[in-house]
This record gives C-alpha cells, structure tokens and sequence, in this order.
C-alpha cells in the first residue's frame, strides 16, 4: 500500500493474512542476484555545474565487505515517492568505486510529476530483509552538482550521509531525550576508528543558540554512549543538538529525539486532552456562522491554518495564514467568523521537525491525493444525498454467528468491463452502487458486482481499505484496468477521509462521501451489512508522516536509541498505548459507525493494538450499535514493544491477539473482540509455503484438532473460554493465496478439485463460529500469470494491478456449478440454527464429536436441535471413501452433488472422497 508497504517475510513464516506495506515490495518483480558490478566513473559529475536535480545516486557500504564485493549481490533499493504517493520500484546496485556499489535513480522513473521528498529502504527483496528496519527518506534540493544528489548509506546506521568521509568516521548515531526525566539526555556513538571519549568535546545548542546548563555523566564503553543533565527539562518545542569534536577538523552533531519521553507520567498527565471537538466544528450545523478548528500539537511553538477553495494542491489559492492560540492540553485553536463549508484547509507546524505543512489527522475528507483536509458539514450535506436519513442497518440476526462475511475491494469487484457497470463508475464506489448487473457468454448469464454478492446471500462484506491512502495518484484514470496505480490499500494516509481514486472526482472531497454513501444505502437496500477493514497499526510514512510532523514522535512506538520499532513490517507502528493514540483511534471508529452506518470493523495486525484499546474499541462502538462486530488479525508482522500476556493490570502493554480473547476482560466480560482462526485455515488446506492441508489427504492428529476447534468454535482445543462470536473460521483472505490456487499446486494425490474445494468450503459453513471467505472464491477465482513460460501465482498481490486482481466474471460462468454449490452452502447456514450457536455453553451442551479415524482422516459430529421447529443434525466429512453404518434423515447439503437437497435417506451411506453431507435427522 503506502508507497507499497513491505512485509512479507513473515507471512512465509507465520501464515499471515497480512495487507501489504508501503516501502515493501511486489511480490512478483524480479529478484535477479548481481554477479558484476561495473568500475565507477570517479563521481564525474560533481565537476559540473550545478542544475535542476533529476537523479539521487545511491552508495551502499556494508562493514563486511572484504573488497570481491559479493557481500551486495542480493541487495537493492527499493525507492518510491512519497511527495505524489505511488506504489515503490526495485533498484539494483549497477557500479562500484572506492566507497562500495552504486545506482543512480532518476525521478523521472519514479513518477512523471516533482518529486520533493523520496522514500526508501535498502533491502533484499527476495524475502524483504532490510538492513536498516525502517523507512528514511530524502528531501530532494532543487539543484545538485550535475544534476545528481549523492547519498551515502553504512550498513546497520539509519543516518544518512552526503559526502563519503563521514560515514567512514566515528559519529554520533543517536541522542535521546530519556523517559525517565525531561533533563536527562542520552546520546550514542558509531564507533569505526580508534576513540578516547572527553567531555570537554561536547558542546550543545538549542534553536541554535549555544546552551552551558548542563552536566556530563560518564562514558558507556560497553554500549558507546554518554548521558547529559540539564539543569531545567529540555523544551520540546525547540530544537536541542549534540555536538561532539571528534578531532579538530570533524564535529558531528545530531538533535536530539523525544520520542521516548512521551510515556512519562506527567506528559501524559499534563497533555491528555479529552475533549470530543479536535478538526473542525461549526457553531450551528444547520444554519453555521462560524467554524471552529482545534487540533492538538502540544510540542509546536507555533501553528497556523491554512484555508483553500480548491481541493487541488497545485492550484495557488490560500488565504492569508491564521495564527491559532495554544490553550489547554496542547490543543491550538481558533475562530473563523464565516461558514466554510465545502473549503479546504491545512496546518502549518513549527516544532523540533522544522517548520511544514500537514493535514489535520482528523480531517472527514481531503481533495486530491489526501494533501488537503476537507472542511465537512454532515448536517447540510447530508440533505442533498437522497434517501439517507432513512438509511438503516439490515438485521441479520441475534449474534456476531449469525454473520457470512465475503471480504472484496472496491476496484476488483467492478473493474472489468465484463462486471458490465457503467463504464464512468468501474472500479468506484458507485459501481458497486448498481443493481442487476450481469455478464452473458455462450448463452450463460450470471450477475455481477453488487448483484452477484446479493445472489450469493451473505450477510457482510468486509471492504479492503476505502480510507484515503497514499498508493494509488488520484488524478489518473482509474476507471480502465491496468498494470499500475493498483492498491489494496493498507498504507494510511488520512484515516478519517475516503479513498479519493473510488471517486468519480478526486478533487471534490463531498463527491467521495456523497458516492459512498450511495453505495452504502444500495448494499443496506440488498440486506447486505459492510464491514470496514481498518489499518491503525501503522502509517504508510514514518518520520514524515502527518502525526509524525504534528508531534513529533508521539504517535509511534520507538526503542531505547529513539529509533522506530516495526512490528508491522511497514517502518512504524502506532502508539495505540499512549492516551491521545488510543483517543484518535477509538475517536475514528465512533466516526465510521456513526457517520456511515458501518456494521463492523477488520483490524489489520490487531497483535499491535493494545489490550485496553480494543476493549475500548469494542465498548463505544457497541454502544452506538449492538450487532457491532470487531475481529482482526491476531498476531503482528514482526518484533513489537507491545508483550503477549494476559494480566488484567497490563492491559496497555500487551498486544491483542487469539490468548488475549479469551480472558476475563475480553469473553469474560463479553466484550466480543473477535479473531481469524488461522490454526484451522492451516489445518484444512495446508500453510501459505503452500504446504498440503487436511482436504488434500495430509492426516494427523495436528490438523484434526484444528478442525474439531473449528467445528466447536475455538480457536484451539485447548482455549474453551473464547465465544464462537469470537472465532472466524475461514480457508482464504486476501494476502494468502486464493483457495484455488492454494490447492492446485499442492493436489499431490490427485484428488477431485471441484469436490476438495468445496469441502474445503463446508468446514467453514459447518463449524460453529463466523463464516468467513474471499472475493471470488465461490467461483474458484485465481491469481495465476505467465512469467517465462510457466504459470505462477500470487498469494500477495497488494500491488499488481488488475488483471491479476479483478474478479473475472467469465471465470464465474466458467465455475457456475461451484458458484451454485457456494451459494447453497451460505443458505444453508443462513436457514440452519443449529450451525449457528452463539454462546459456549450452547456448544457444550449440543454439539457432540463422533469418531474421528486418526487414519482415513474421517470426521463426523452430531449437534442436537436449537429449537422445538427443527432437528437435530449430522454433519460427515469424508476424507476418504468410507461406508457409514445407518442414517435416517434428510439431506440438506452436499457438496459433490452425488444427493440432491432434500434427498431422504434410511439406512447405510457410501460416501466417498472429500465428500460432505449435512443431514437434518428424523430422530
């Protein structure tokens, strides 16, 4: 997303259902190693003149190169814009000189418009190794000598040099403002060459001005660093820098960060601001006269708004600056005498960052690219959108299991002309806003979009990412499929605004909202609930992120040398811990469920959201709708300063996933946070290396007890105090691979396709919990390609493009016997209570396990009647072709077709290969 976000070692290593990052990478671009590098031209073009910059040369020195230079054969530079947004591009080391290797970058290759600031990471793109684990970036110069910026790079050191002696010095790495006190400043060396510390060599200044208050502590030998007390706390408002004298000719210098000072008591005790009008306000939604803005900056020594008629961010159109006031809390404020409805706006920061321009985080709509917030009256714009006073939320039952949830993104669902939506609205919110479409081939006519996921007869979609993100140029076409300017959207950029590409115009951010929420009433209108998969874990920038610019590094976790953790694998994680962290996301979700009529909410990387702020999530958002569902990942894309654990006094310290749920706090409290069962996604069609799955003939004891977990609605055997509304029991989502492509390169026994597919499908539908599935997966949709001649396929195209995304809907005339399967087994559910028990004691007492043959793989299950109007059931799956003894009853599924519904039975059954009946018994 983001630039095209990263992280996808670890869904290799754990299975994940990750969405991919910004600085990461396509997974299927070349990662062809380097075997020669060629002879460097000497830095030629610094001896000319200086001209417009068109190019940045990347040197890349690793500490173990030992002069054959095959230390750098795997690595590259993976670069991408962060000033236009847009997926990031590979960039192989191509030269060598005295340094180490070179490239050279010319903008032009990453996007046709000005580039002002580039994003990049060195990593092996291979597997997404880095050797720095965060993102950094460049503020491109207008002019540099030649044209080319040179950037110097040393393996294992985030700073970022511009001249080739500096990295190849002892250098001051880091220095931090420690949590402990605002006085005690720790600040590290890169040692490479001999070093004797002195004190006399340091020297400090503040905003540039030289400071004497302070005392030096002793030398760190061990970890090379040395601390400083200062007489008074540090203002965080200004710019405090480290010097040190290295020799007579070379003083290095760096600012110090605040980062880790934001967890002391009193910060948060001082600056927690608890007020419900951050953005904008108006005095009388109805008939406004004045606008107000808050928003909380308290580390800025100055902020101003910036007010725009035009959501374009090249046209020149501010007024005149205001200043606002700092008030309480750190919160700046102030009073606009008019309506301003319909304008746009902007802050300007001046804090330990420098001085620059963001959008307000909690903007409710942005102009073109997210670069302007929206100022938004709900009340008058609401009017003009027909029907939506009226809107209302479809029932579709008592609990969260009541619930089939069908996971799509808003492009794939309409972006092929054979969706057969207008050809204005493929790929936006209003195609997915069209009724009866369909597609006719051969004399086969099937719906399409909106109208195929109402023939399908779930009750939920859960949308991919349709806030603003910063991946996708707004201002190219985006209604033709394409190779480029494709994302699934798991890169922020403006939480609290709406994707602008789905748009019918970018520019106009009440164009967005008015669309979506047609969109919203035509879904609602067809009984179907929408579900918003929400990405709080991460920003796609990191250093230059709006948060990050606002308060400098408030909103992120960081570790003890200041620099950020990357539990998500995207360069950042966010500071759901911290109070005005929490305060934004829980503020945020209020605002989607409030405003949109959202049913629900998907939390990517839930494992680096905080325990205590999805309760909180889940209690506010419940106490605006009842049937609220909250589930998301459990589990993180890396190393995090969050803890597993389960202790009720640590709630804001341990990471939210499947043994957190569990707990007195959470199901104990029914507070019903829900979770994807990855153990039985595993289980049934076998890991994301691919690996083969229960459905494929793998039988062990290890892939039964996840299916048995599934059948009783857990997340293992072993956890029975989770709530089946807890569990979401699924075989495919969107970064794995399709179901189809998972099993068609690991049938290693040659078993029936069509009648392993769909028993794949029948353990879902069948076990208690929530029914989960993929877009397009109930028509055996793939993501297959050509490369070279053979046929691969994507298990994580965040970044693709269309034509391996799209939902093919000749695909869906092609499979209409699977569709036709699916849709009956979601009915099924929908009229079968009995595979719908909401609560633990209901499944205790009613579902029952029958044999389970440890070597045919042969499972069977009973559960008794859930009311005096039904019957009780039986549920086989038959792995393997076996003759059951006697059955009295009525078939109400089969998924190989060998019975049709309603099909008596009395007496022995043959059943055979992955064969699954679903019997209403007469007894």
């Amino acid at each position: 997303m983001r630039k095209g976000k990263v992280f996808l070692v670890f869904m290799a290593l754990f299975g994940v259902l990750l969405g991919a990052c910004s600085s990461g990478g396509n997974t299927n671009s070349s990662t062809s190693e380097i075997t020669l590098f060629e002879k460097g031209d000497n830095n030629a073009h610094l001896a000319e003149e200086e001209k417009e910059t068109e190019a940045i040369r990347f040197h890349y020195h690793r500490k173990n190169d030992d002069g054959s230079r095959s230390v750098y054969r795997k690595w590259q530079i993976w670069a991408w814009d962060i000033t236009n947004g847009g997926n990031g591009s590979a960039h192989t080391f191509t030269h060598y000189d005295d340094y180490g290797v070179y490239v050279d970058i010319n903008l032009s290759e990453i996007n046709d418009k000005p580039i002002k600031v580039l994003g990049f990471i060195v990593a092996i793109t291979s597997d997404w190794t880095k050797d720095v684990g965060v993102d950094r970036d460049i503020e491109i110069p207008e002019t540099a000598k030649g044209g080319k910026l040179d950037v110097y790079l040393m393996t294992g050191i985030e700073k970022i040099y511009y001249d080739a002696e500096s990295p190849l010095k002892n250098s001051i790495s880091m220095s931090v403002l420690m949590p402990t006190s605002g006085a005690l400043v720790r600040t590290y060396f890169n040692i490479i060459n001999d070093f004797k510390f002195n004190k006399d060599n340091i020297s400090v200044k503040v905003d540039d001005e030289p400071v004497t208050g302070f005392t030096v502590g002793e030398y760190n030998e061990s970890r090379k660093y040395f601390e400083i007390t200062f007489q008074n706390d540090l203002d965080l408002t200004k710019n405090t820098v480290i010097y040190y004298a290295f020799d007579a000719t070379w003083i290095d210098s760096i600012k110090v960060n605040t980062y880790l000072y934001f967890d002391n008591e009193n910060f948060a005790k001082d600056y927690t601001y608890e007020g419900n009008d951050l953005g904008v306000s108006f005095d009388n939604e109805a008939a406004p006269s004045k606008t107000t803005f808050k928003v909380w900056a308290p580390t800025s020594s100055k902020v101003l708004l910036n007010i725009f008629s035009s959501g374009d961010y090249n046209v020149e159109d501010g007024r005149k600056p205001i200043e606002m006031t700092l008030g309480e809390k750190g919160v700046f404020s102030t009073t606009v005498n008019e309506d301003l409805s319909g304008k746009y706006y902007t802050y300007t920061v001046t804090n330990s960052m420098g001085t620059n321009q963001v959008v307000d985080p909690y903007a409710k709509s942005a102009g073109l690219n997210g670069k302007r917030g929206m100022i938004v009256n709900f009340t008058k714009l609401n009017q003009t959108i027909d029907g939506w006073d009226a809107d209302t939320r479809p029932a579709y039952g008592n609990s969260t299991t009541d619930a089939s949830v069908y996971e799509i993104h808003v492009r794939d669902m309409t972006i092929n002309p054979n969706s057969n939506v207008s050809e204005n609205h493929r790929g936006k919110f209003l195609g997915l806003a069209e009724k009866n479409t369909s597609y006719t081939k051969n004399g086969v006519t099937v719906s399409t979009g909106l109208s195929h996921i109402k023939e399908l007869g779930v009750t939920h979609v859960q949308i991919q990412p349709f806030y603003d993100y910063s991946s996708v140029d707004e201002s190219k076409d985006t209604t033709k499929m394409s190779e480029t300017n494709y994302n699934w959207g798991y890169d922020p950029l403006n939480y609290n605004a709406l994707e602008g590409s789905y748009a019918t115009d970018a520019v106009d951010g009440s164009v967005r909202i008015k669309e979506f929420k047609q969109m919203v009433m035509a879904m609602h209108q067809e009984g179907i609930n929408i579900n918003m998969d929400v990405v709080y874990n991460h920003t796609s920038s990191s250093e230059r992120s709006n948060f990050n610019l606002l308060v400098p590094g408030y909103y992120y976790r960081t570790k003890s040398d200041g620099s950020f953790y990357n539990g998500s694998g995207c360069g950042n994680e966010f500071s759901s811990e911290r109070s005005m962290g929490r305060k934004f996301i829980v503020d945020s979700v209020k605002f989607w469920t409030s405003e949109y009529h959202l049913s629900g909410f998907r939390f990517d990387l839930m494992g680096l959201i905080d325990n205590q702020t999805m309760i909180d999530v889940y209690n506010e958002c419940h106490s605006l709708y009842e049937n609220i569902m909250v589930y998301g990942e459990p589990w993180t894309g890396g190393t995090s300063k969050l803890t597993g654990g389960v202790d009720e006094t640590k709630l804001s310290s341990q990471q939210t996933v499947q043994a957190s749920l569990a707990t007195p706090f959470f199901a104990g409290n029914n507070v019903l946070v829900g979770a994807f069962a990855d153990g039985m996604r595993n289980a049934t069609r076998g890991d994301n290396n691919p690996n083969m799955g229960w459905v494929q003939g793998s039988v062990n004891a290890s892939n039964q007890n996840s299916i048995v977990a599934a059948i009783k609605g857990l997340f293992s055997t072993g956890s029975t105090s989770v709530s089946p509304q807890q569990v979401l029991n699924y075989v495919s989502c969107h970064d794995n691979y399709t179901l189809y492509d998972q099993l068609v390169q690991t049938n290693k026994n040659n078993r029936d396709m069509n009648n392993m597919y769909s028993q794949a499908e029948a353990v879902v539908f069948a076990g208690q919990g929530i029914a989960f599935m993929q877009e397009g997966e109930d028509f055996m949709r793939t993501k297959a390609y050509e490369e070279e001649g053979k046929t691969k396929y994507s298990g994580n195209s965040y970044n693709v493009g269309d034509f391996i995304n799209h939902m093919d809907y000749e695909l869906k005339i092609k499979n209409l016997k699977m569709f036709e399967t699916f849709k009956e087994l979601v009915k099924v559910r929908k009229d079968t209570p009995e595979l719908r028990l909401s609560t633990r004691e209901e499944i205790n007492n009613k579902v029952a396990m029958g044999k389970n043959d440890a070597v045919t793989g042969n499972m069977t299950f009973t559960i008794k009647k859930a009311n005096d109007s039904s019957r009780n059931l039986l549920v086989i799956h038959a792995l393997n072709a076996f003759d059951y003894s006697s059955v009295n009853g009525e078939v109400l599924f089969d998924n190989t077709g060998t019975f049709t519904s309603g099909t008596n039975l009395n007496g022995p059954v043959s059943l055979i290969n992955n064969q699954t009946l679903i019997i209403a018994l007469n007894n």
